[in-house]
């Protein structure tokens, strides 16, 4: 009897945290806009490919991925040619300022895959602007709702700024120009 207890015990200390991540994350995905997801699902599934990829594989994969966003740019929501989102979730980090105090911050939008809102996309936020004054309502870590556009690439669709072609597919910085941000809850 004894025994039974402890095992009973031991699965429910181990059970319970999973239900809880699990029902966190179930719930958390039905926040996103379809678009999101469906741009969530084409980047991850290339992550994971990635993963273990020979460098053959990897550069076939960048081809895949640029070919499901380009051609999945109209059912999944994100308007053609501007590459525009509106109420897209993410979580802000890295917020700051670069040359002439120009706004920049990275948005989370999943484990390992980042929008990147800085100058040099020509993205980043103009003082004085109504959206540096949204900017400066938001804290790092905060969960936000956003709109903008994604910089086009000629040759991958979305740009994307990693140095090497493995972090590009494992953990994508994607440029965006921010258009609108607002904390949420």
């Amino acid at each position: 009897m004894p025994l039974r207890r402890l095992v009973l015990v031991v699965g429910a200390v181990v059970l319970v945290p999973v239900l809880v991540v699990l029902v966190w994350w179930w719930v958390r995905g039905d926040d996103l806009p379809a678009s999101q997801g469906r741009f969530l699902d084409a980047v991850s599934s290339i992550q994971e490919r990635a993963r273990s990829a020979t460098d053959v594989q990897l550069v076939q994969a960048r081809e895949d991925r640029a070919t499901r966003l380009c051609a999945g740019q109209r059912s999944a929501g994100i308007a053609r040619p501007e590459l525009s989102v509106q109420g897209w979730v993410g979580t802000a980090q890295d917020i700051g300022t670069e040359r002439d105090d120009v706004g920049t911050l990275r948005l989370e939008l999943d484990h390992d895959v980042t929008l990147v809102v800085d100058g040099s996309g020509g993205g980043g936020v103009t003082p004085g602007s109504q959206l540096f004054r949204a900017l400066s309502k938001v804290d790092d870590g905060d969960e936000v709702t956003f709109g903008g556009r994604f910089v086009r690439d000629p040759d991958t669709c979305v740009s994307e700024r990693s140095l090497r072609l493995v972090n590009s597919l494992r953990t994508p910085d994607f440029d965006f120009v921010l258009t609108s941000i607002s904390p949420r809850g």
